[in-house]
């Protein structure tokens, strides 16, 4: 029987990957590794879209960045390796191995220990790209293009793809995967304020270029990005940082750096810096698998009353557990946490030493409506102190990155009630961010230096009053009785996926069309939202169709899932379903053609 029958003898499958940094890269793996297993002979195409050359590295690790940008995630965990059926096509070192050998070793040699310069990890990325490039069979063909994309639609069972350089294509996709890292976008500098405000720091050295000496920056901000804006604006411009005896850094101007740079924020608070020597061996007692198996059962669950204060016992148990063991005694473990605490209120009868706060250690500042550079210098120093001294503190400090990956089960199966899951996505999210997944203790060493010698100021830290004066085209902040005018106003905060603001030409098209839907968690907050889509990452149309020839993966998918680890290869990993969709629908048109 051959009614059925559709000639695709001579028709090359084609898939592309819109956005092309280690996500993009992942999905290549997964997809050639698929195609080497189930169908080597089958004819294939994979078009690969990234807006810049950096294939496998994408805009965040471009490996031509400044080396003094490191990584905040340690080198032993970049591995572009899997443990997944079916093995890869190409034999790649770990990049801690790939860092050792000699072909690396100019690059290396600017690392601090246990973290390396982005650039370097860029450099690993793309050599990654290109062995597994070399190892294709000679029926698949990669082709680049260096280009963005602003548009899709549906062309009969097929996709077309439409780019800034090229407009609509000829090529026609049967299946799209999609990782294109923050889907806002946001031009270098705002055209409304004149050249006076950079909103998107990257790539630092173009991007920060118009700044000269005789500028005075206000940055908002004081993450990860903050740290990357002023290291550009200083050891970017010929500065030096010179280690003291005591292995603080003291830092030499150059005479090139801004004429004064300030910070704004919301709370104040810095970042915990991390030193990455060792194991997070952390073990957690009460958050655990089968506490989070029991809450999956539920709905509606509130985040502040139902998991919060379990994280809390385990932070609380494991600061415990550290500080009694400086004194030679043992904290039992008890399911019944009171019990546990009866232990410790016995301890600080015969111990004068600091209680748990959790007050304090969400806001040391909560009773203080504005801040002084003195303020941020005493807490940076603690901190400092804390982490290298590996303090009872950082015992609290490690819970947070054993509990994300079991929270992510709650987060990704949607049991947290809308309010609450919108309570956290605005607040907590970043307080454990900040507690946990802090910058190089060198780094934060570098940010105090510079605040000593009066480079970064902070008295406009919190709680100040800011307008845009068109007259004088100057930035006014003011905090209490302290006015200061700037020229240059440099955000340095990055929002999260599900951020509504300044979406992408190609997103809003996406949504224009109906391919992408998307839903308002929070009635109170417009902004936050997410595109709709099933577990694999497939989005759910405007007419409620699963297109499950479209995927998502990466931060697309947040609100959807939660702490989408940009280098992880395991975190909600669709980059795998997505390849073996691929080759199932190959198969499943194999079958047909053989009715």
């Amino acid at each position: 029987m051959n009614s059925g029958y559709i000639d695709r003898k001579e028709e090359i499958y084609k898939v592309a990957i819109i956005g092309f940094g280690p996500k993009g890269l992942y999905g290549l793996e997964r997809l050639l590794a698929e195609i080497n297993d189930k169908i080597p002979e089958q004819r294939i195409e994979i078009h690969i879209y990234n807006r810049t050359k950096f294939f496998g590295s994408g805009d965040v690790y471009r490996n031509d960045q400044p080396q003094f940008l490191l990584m905040n995630y340690e080198d032993k965990n970049i591995d572009i390796n899997i443990e997944e059926a079916p093995k890869m096509i190409a034999n790649i070192a770990s990049f801690s191995s790939w860092k050792a050998s000699a072909n690396s070793f100019q690059l290396a040699s600017n690392s601090i220990p246990y973290y390396s310069p982005r650039a370097l990890v860029g450099s690993y990325l793309e050599h990654s790209y290109l062995e597994l490039t070399k190892a294709c069979s000679k029926n698949i063909t990669i082709i680049p293009h260096i280009d963005t994309i602003v548009d899709l639609k549906v062309v009969g069972t097929n996709y077309a793809i439409k780019t800034e350089n090229e407009d609509w294509g000829m090529d026609r996709f049967s299946k799209i995967l999609l990782t294109t890292g923050h889907f806002w976008f946001r031009p270098a500098v705002s055209k409304a304020s004149n050249r006076n405000q950079i909103e998107f720091i990257y790539p630092v050295t173009k991007n920060l270029k118009i700044i000269n000496a005789d500028t005075a920056v206000c940055i908002k901000g004081f993450g990860l990005t903050f740290i990357d804006t002023v290291l550009e604006l200083s050891e970017g411009r010929g500065g030096i940082f010179k280690t003291k005896q005591n292995g603080d850094l003291e830092y030499i101007p150059s005479g090139q750096e801004p004429s004064k740079i300030a910070v704004i924020t919301r709370t104040g608070l810095p970042m915990i810096p991390r030193k990455g020597n060792k194991e997070n061996t952390t073990q957690l007692r009460y958050f655990t698998q089968s506490f989070i198996n029991e809450l999956l059962s539920k709905h509606n669950i509130n985040f502040e009353k139902e998991v919060l204060p379990v994280v809390l016992k385990d932070m609380y148990y494991s600061y415990y557990e550290q500080l009694f063991a400086r004194y030679n005694n043992e904290l039992r473990f008890n399911d019944d946490f009171k019990l546990v605490e009866k232990q410790v209120l016995d301890f600080h009868v015969n111990n004068d030493v600091l209680a748990f706060d959790w007050k304090k250690i969400e806001n040391c500042f909560y009773d203080k409506s504005m801040l002084t550079s003195g303020d941020i210098i005493e807490k940076i120093r603690q901190d400092i102190f804390d982490v290298e001294k590996n303090t009872p503190i950082c015992a609290v400090y490690n819970c947070w990155s054993k509990i994300s990956p079991m929270f992510n089960e709650l987060y990704v199966a949607g049991v947290l009630a809308s309010d609450s899951k919108h309570k956290f996505d605005s607040y907590y999210f970043g307080l454990f961010n900040r507690l946990s997944y802090g910058p190089p203790l060198y780094n934060m060493k570098k940010v105090l230096a510079l605040a000593e010698a009066g480079i970064i100021n902070f008295d406009h830290i919190k709680n100040s009053k800011y307008h845009f004066d068109e007259n004088l085209s100057k930035h006014i902040l003011k905090t209490g009785s302290i006015s200061s005018e700037f020229d240059m106003l440099i955000n340095a905060t990055i929002p999260r996926g599900d951020s509504k603001k300044n979406r992408s030409q190609l997103f809003t098209n996406l949504i224009t069309r109906g391919i992408i839907t998307e839903c308002i968690e929070n009635e109170n907050d417009e902004k936050s939202s997410k595109i709709k889509m099933n577990t694999f990452g497939n989005p759910i149309n405007i007419d409620g169709i699963t297109l499950k020839d479209i995927t998502f993966y990466g931060t697309p998918t947040e609100g959807n899932t939660f702490d989408n680890d940009t280098l992880s290869r395991t975190r909600n990993n669709y980059a795998s379903s997505w390849s073996r969709s691929v080759v199932l629908d190959i198969l499943k048109m194999k079958k047909i053609e053989t009715i």
